[in-house]
């Protein structure tokens, strides 16, 4: 995963030389097409970092009480150095899918302070390659799925970009790309799947009429679970009348500890009627976990 980092904002009339804060400018009505030229350009700049990263994701099957090491590698694509700062966070996610970082100890199965990182400073010249060791220590005892963020930041100074309107506007930006590594630990053979439909609610479209579900699912185990889950929603005769995924695909995770709440939005509209909507989550485990609705269209 990329992001990136607003340094600093310049803004300026280069026809008239004189400089303005972004506070400054009235509204952007003053300066018509900077904004697009701006957002056209960073989106550029997120395909373009720089350098690259490589794995974005570590799958860790250590034991409790053992160690094991892997290699982070990062690429100059650019054609001037670059320095890069490599740190890890705890992070957590909320019910819809976001995700926070935060310092070590803050997250329950967080497990930033497990990780060492070999070289943290890099320095990297033009179309060279550089490598850094991550290394987990999973203590004992230890049970169930960890997890953390590694990121790898820039911290020389970056290129500015420029976007510059026809009025004669322009607008420097300064902007630091920052990638992020997701790892997962999960000590073998102490993996306990529980969860289960804690929440189902109903809404229909003011403006195209279509009724939407929103699901909750909580995971009461101690392991990442990888969910498939779908809505039937069934006639007052029992007859399945639409199937419909829990999200675009079917597919979402969820930390445990953690809940998420999915969406499930029918396809067609529903005509008059009474139905049950039947929520339904594939966690791995022989059972699905199902919770049902009664609802009324009028």
């Amino acid at each position: 995963m990329l992001t990136t980092t607003t340094q600093a904002i310049r803004v300026q009339n280069c026809a008239k030389a004189a400089r303005h804060s972004a506070v400054g400018l009235r509204s952007p009505r003053d300066w018509p097409g900077l904004f697009v030229a701006l957002s056209l350009m960073l989106g550029c700049s997120m395909l373009h970092a720089g350098y690259s990263v490589t794995p974005l994701r570590f799958e860790f099957p250590v034991p409790a009480g053992k160690t094991h090491s892997e290699v982070i590698r990062i690429v100059n694509e650019g054609k001037e150095p670059v320095m890069v700062r490599l740190y890890t966070r705890d992070f957590r996610q909320d019910a819809h899918g976001g995700e926070t970082e935060s310092e070590a100890g803050a997250v329950e199965r967080g497990c930033s302070s497990w990780l060492t990182i070999a070289p943290t400073d890099l320095t990297i010249a033009p179309g060279a390659r550089a490598e850094a060791r991550l290394t987990i220590a999973v203590p004992e005892p230890s049970t169930g799925t960890y997890w953390a963020f590694v990121f790898i930041e820039q911290t020389s100074k970056p290129q500015p970009k420029r976007a510059t309107n026809k009025e004669g506007y322009s607008m420097e930006v300064l902007v630091k790309p920052r990638w992020c590594i997701r790892v997962h630990e999960t000590v073998p053979g102490t993996e306990k799947r529980s969860g289960q439909v804690t929440d189902m609610a109903m809404s229909r479209s003011a403006t195209d009429g279509k009724t939407r579900f929103d699901v909750e699912f909580a995971n009461e185990g101690n392991t990442l679970l990888k969910c498939k889950g779908k809505v039937e929603i069934r006639d007052a005769k029992g007859q399945v009348v639409q199937t419909l995924p829990l999200k675009e695909n079917g597919l979402f995770y969820v930390y445990p500890g953690g809940k998420r709440r999915v969406p499930a939005v029918c396809a067609e509209v529903l005509p008059a009627g009474t139905y049950v909507a039947l929520a339904m989550v594939d966690i791995g485990n022989v059972d699905l976990m199902a919770g049902e609705l009664e609802f009324e269209v009028k």
